[in-house]
C-alpha cells in the first residue's frame, strides 16, 4: 500500500454519511407526450462527508453580523458527479436532506474531492 492508499483509507474514516446522487432524465411513460423528466438513481448510498464552511462574515451599522454558511460534500475521487445533479444525503442519524450541485468538484487531491452544494429548502 502506497502513501496515498494509506492517506485515502484514513480519510474515509471519516465519512458518517451516505449519499444517492441523481441526475434528471426523460420519463419512462412514451404514452404521454407531455410527461416532465424526473430524477433518476446515478450513485446510490456511497459514502460522504458534509461540512459547512464559512464564506464570509459582515457587519455594518444597520445590520446585524451576518456569517454565510456554504455546505460541501466530501468523497472519494472515483466518483464521478455532474454538474446539476441533486444529492440526497442521509446522515448517521438517519435524517435525509436534499441538496443541488452547483459547481465543478475539486477534485485534486489525492485523497479525496469536494464540491459546494445548495440545500433544497421548501417553504
Amino acid at each position: 500500500m502506497d502513501i496515498y492508499e494509506f492517506a485515502s483509507k484514513s480519510f474515509e474514516k471519516h465519512y458518517d454519511s451516505t449519499m444517492t446522487v441523481q441526475l434528471f432524465g426523460t420519463s419512462k411513460n412514451e404514452d404521454d407526450p407531455f410527461s416532465d423528466g424526473d430524477w433518476q438513481d446515478y450513485l446510490f448510498n456511497k459514502p460522504c462527508r458534509i461540512a459547512q464552511k464559512r464564506q464570509s462574515s459582515t457587519a455594518s451599522q444597520d445590520k446585524y453580523a451576518v456569517a454565510e454558511l456554504s455546505p460541501y460534500i466530501y468523497c472519494s475521487p472515483q466518483y464521478d458527479i455532474p454538474v446539476g445533479s441533486r444529492i440526497l444525503v442521509t446522515d448517521r442519524h438517519g435524517k435525509t436532506n436534499i441538496y443541488e450541485r452547483s459547481g465543478e468538484s475539486f477534485s485534486s487531491y489525492a485523497t479525496h474531492q469536494e464540491f459546494m452544494v445548495n440545500k433544497v429548502v421548501k417553504a
